[in-house]
């Protein structure tokens, strides 16, 4: 992200000129408070920024372009979870436009906030929370919706498709994907033949062993994901399996960064288990 002394942050590099709702809708952008700032750092005045665990705050020291004793103290949150703060400090001044909300850049998928252009910005702060979203699962350019979900609980979500024509018109339909227990026919729960234990150790460097056993023979896939849902090493791929307790160690081939991964065995009659684990360097 690029961060710019005027009030906001982009992900792309270039000045965007951000005056009103129009710069906002029409840029990837995320605006605590736009204005036409200045820093001069002889007086401690600039952008600064703090990292913890779970979230980065970006925060804005200035004072208006048009006039130097005009303050101007906020501050804004991102978290690892998609959540964003802003907050204002006391005593700001009044009177002066300025706009705040968050952008994808298109003219469907923005939020001007609550507290935009308000009088007196003083001690105002706002919260924006991400839908719930079936992590794991994702779209292709080609349509294709895949994946695994990540979720280890029972769950729906609605998933809401729009497709558009080479003439303008469009269409919305809205599809429930849900993680539930297997039925059979009769309407008893179905036997589960698979079981995953927990990986040991945990949180491991290098290597860590992954146990699971299974009731009945079967063909199985066993995945590593990392916290995007995103596939990045298979380890048994469609290999039948003798009935019984399994185990193997994985020792990643790759440089893997620090953090949390998941690992997920999935049967050709359709059970699956997922879990968590921790790769310390």
């Amino acid at each position: 992200i690029f961060v710019c002394t005027d009030g906001y942050l982009a992900f792309s590099e270039g000045y965007k000129f951000v005056r009103d709702e129009t710069g906002i809708v029409e840029n990837k952008i995320i605006v605590p408070h736009a204005a036409e700032f200045i820093a001069n750092p002889t007086l401690n005045e600039g952008t600064f920024y703090y990292m913890d665990t779970d979230h980065v705050t970006i925060y804005w020291n200035t004072a208006l372009r048009a006039d130097s004793d005009a303050k101007y103290n906020f501050y804004c949150k991102l978290y690892k979870d998609g959540q964003i703060e802003f907050f204002h400090s006391d005593g700001q001044p009044t009177d002066f436009e300025w706009v705040s909300g968050i952008s994808n850049g298109r003219s469907d998928n923005y939020i001007i906030s609550s507290i935009s252009n308000a009088v007196d910005p003083s001690n105002l702060q706002i919260e924006f929370a991400h839908p719930d979203h079936s992590f794991g699962v994702t779209l292709d350019d080609y349509g294709l919706l895949s994946g695994t979900l990540i979720s280890g609980n029972e769950n729906t979500w609605d998933l809401k498709f729009k497709v558009t024509d080479w003439n303008g018109f469009s269409s919305i339909k809205i599809l429930p994907l849900s993680t539930t227990t297997g039925i059979e026919d009769n309407g008893q729960l179905a036997v589960d033949n698979l079981q995953l234990e927990q990986n040991y150790p945990n949180p491991f460097n290098p290597a860590t062993n992954i146990n699971f056993s299974l009731l009945n023979s079967d063909r199985i896939t066993l995945r590593i994901f990392n916290i995007k849902g995103e596939n990045v090493e298979i380890l048994i791929d469609n290999k039948f399996i003798l009935k019984g307790n399994h185990s193997l160690q994985w020792n990643p081939s790759k440089i893997y960064s620090s953090g949390l991964y998941f690992y997920g065995v999935s049967t050709s009659s359709g059970f699956s288990k997922i879990k968590k684990m921790t790769i310390l360097k």
